[in-house]
C-alpha cells in the first residue's frame, strides 16, 4: 500500500508523499484516521506526538520508533503548510468531528 501511495499521480507534487507519509504513520502509531488528520506541527515533540482531542475527549503521548520520526521529518521539509501535517486547517474540524 506504501508503494502505491509513493505511486499517486501527479509526480512531483506533494500527494504521493502525503499518503505515503499518512499511511506509514496510521500503520507505525495505531492512530485513528481523524487524530492523524488533526495533528499539527506542534505536536510532535522530543518524546512522541501529542494526541489531542481522541475519541474520548482525552490527550495522549505516542512514543515514535526512531524511523517513524525520521520520516516525518522528512515529509515536514517538503510540506508547505505551517501548520497541519495533512489536510489545510479549513478541513481538519469537518474531519474531527
Amino acid at each position: 500500500m506504501l508503494r502505491a501511495a509513493a505511486a499517486l499521480r501527479p509526480a512531483g507534487s506533494i500527494r504521493p508523499t502525503m499518503y505515503a507519509t499518512l499511511f506509514g504513520l496510521l500503520t507505525a502509531t495505531g492512530m485513528r484516521i481523524a487524530e492523524a488528520l488533526a495533528l499539527q506541527i506542534d505536536d510532535v515533540t522530543a518524546d512522541g506526538l501529542v494526541v489531542r482531542q481522541t475519541k474520548f475527549q482525552k490527550s495522549r503521548l505516542l512514543p515514535l520508533h526512531a524511523t517513524a520520526r525520521l520520516a516525518l521529518d522528512r515529509y515536514l521539509v517538503t510540506r508547505r503548510s505551517l501548520d497541519y501535517f495533512f489536510l489545510p486547517p479549513a478541513l481538519v474540524p469537518a474531519i474531527s468531528r
